[in-house]
């Protein structure tokens, strides 16, 4: 059966604002501008910057709601309670939907009215989002809760789930901040729901870097916090050795970006850098310690057995 609105607008658009006030217009302006009946949720996460004076420039335009800081799923959720379409979109504030998205959703969605979460591939941008790269959004639905388990398939920019079936989920984890999206789209498909491609890339999402050292170890603890989370699950469709391969996965991921450019420095230098990074990461992160010393151990029976 299509979907046919009444009073409800076919998506509404989170957009969580915490000190983004130079990019939030262009993520608000790029929901505003769809061909389609679009409701925009702005929600000002205590920012201490002009965002509450930008969002009244709108006026009528949005739906402006207010709380003291507590972090973007925690805003995210305060604009799914007033969420009013059928779907829902987390748009960040310095990310853009591209012209046509919702109509183009939308199409797909009367379509297929069972599915419950549709999306696509997207486009990433850089920091002006002047120079764009197409990013391909790869998802086997055959099994999409072992899929989901092993990483994070989707993104908020490109992706729209039914209102309902998010707000029967109890929304998004304020405790895990960060993969809090991740978490979600897992518990949408344990809860079973029905996912979906859209054709076509439809939102730009900017890619920041930050602080190397700090992002390896917020990196970290964060995937410690799913794991243990989601434990049933990891220990009901993962094998050991599927779970060991994730926890490498992550580690060759993310340490390079702990370790620094040492590459060119002399074989000992790198071993003292790297040593010296690891052990005050470890100091940081939880169970870190312990898996850096397995994965050392498994480099060098690897490396002794092939001179042997």
């Amino acid at each position: 059966m299509s979907m046919q609105l009444t009073d409800n607008p076919f998506l509404s658009v989170i957009i969580p604002c915490y000190k983004t006030a130079s990019t939030m217009r262009l993520a608000i302006d790029s929901a505003l501008d769809q061909d389609g009946p679009v409701e925009v949720i702005v929600v000002n996460d205590g920012s201490p910057d002009d965002t509450s004076e930008i969002a009244a420039e709108y006026g009528q335009r949005i739906v402006y709601l207010e709380q003291p800081n507590r972090g973007v799923a925690a805003a995210r959720n305060l604009g799914l309670k007033h969420a009013r379409g059928w779907f829902v979109q987390f748009l960040d504030a310095d990310d853009k939907l591209l012209p046509g998205m919702a109509s183009a959703f939308k199409k797909f969605a009367d379509s297929n009215a069972s599915l419950d979460v549709l999306f696509s591939d997207i486009l990433i941008g850089d920091d002006d989002l002047e120079t764009t790269k197409p990013f391909d959004i790869v998802f086997e639905q055959a099994n999409p809760i072992k899929e989901m388990l092993l990483r994070c398939c989707l993104t908020t920019q490109g992706t729209i789930a039914k209102t309902q079936a998010v707000q029967d989920i109890a929304g998004l984890d304020d405790h895990l901040a960060g993969v809090d999206d991740w978490d979600l789209w897992l518990r949408l498909a344990a809860s079973g729901a029905s996912f979906a491609k859209v054709p076509g890339m439809h939102s730009i999402w900017r890619f920041r870097t930050g602080s190397q050292s700090k992002q390896f170890v917020r990196s970290w603890n964060l995937h410690q916090a799913f794991f243990e989370k989601h434990k049933a699950l990891y220990t009901e469709h993962l094998s050991e050795k599927e779970m060991q391969g994730l926890i490498d996965h992550v580690l060759d991921r993310d340490l390079p970006h702990l370790y620094g450019n040492d590459l060119s420095d002399g074989w000992l230098a790198r071993r003292l850098n790297r040593t010296r990074k690891a052990f005050k990461a470890s100091r940081q992160s939880r169970g870190l310690l312990r898996y850096l010393l397995k994965r050392s151990l498994g480099n060098f029976k690897r490396r002794f057995s092939q001179t042997s």
